[in-house]
Order: C-alpha cells, then structure tokens, then sequence
C-alpha cells in the first residue's frame, strides 16, 4: 500500500488482514517494521429496507507514540483520516447503489 503520497518522499507499507467474517467485518493492520501501526476496519449491518449499513474506522493503538504523536501533529493526520473515510464510504455507497 502506498502512503505519505502528497510528499516528495514516497513509502510502502505491508497490510495483514486481522479480521475477516464475510458480511459482518473487515480489518487489517497496516504493518512497518515488522509492527502495526495502524488498524483499519469496515464493519457490516443489513438494513430493515434491504441495504447495508458499512462503517469505517481506524485506531492508532493507546501506546507511547500515539500520546506524544497526537498533539504534535498527528490530529491533523486523524482528521485527514476521517476526510478520506468519507469519500471511501461516499464511492462504496455509489457502486452499490449501481449494481
């Protein structure tokens, strides 16, 4: 998976999938250094009316580095998260309603 792609200096992280039960919830860790660093996850509930609600999340882990990342910038990072969880749910939302 490519990160960091609005910065001159590019780099590639390995995901591992930690969860998967088809219809109910995806999540995979993205992995440096032989750690996660950060999990991501899609969880699914059917609807009354036949559709599916998907959320998306993503937790940095309570751990020494997140508590000194955080204020340091690292909301910023958060909040771009967030951001672009929307417009990825928004481009699911479309496809399905297409098929």
């Amino acid at each position: 998976m490519k990160r960091n792609e609005n910065w001159p200096v590019l780099y590639w992280t390995t995901c591992k999938i930690t969860e998967c039960l088809p219809g109910e919830v995806f999540e995979f860790a993205v992995i440096m250094r032989d750690r996660p660093v950060n999990t991501w996850r899609y969880e699914f509930r059917a609807t009354q009316d036949g559709g599916t609600d998907v959320t998306e999340s993503f937790d940095l882990g309570d751990n020494i580095f997140t508590k000194v990342w955080r204020p340091l910038g690292g909301f910023l990072r958060e909040r771009r998260n967030r951001r672009d969880m929307f417009r990825t749910l928004e481009r699911v939302k479309a496809v399905a309603e297409r098929s």
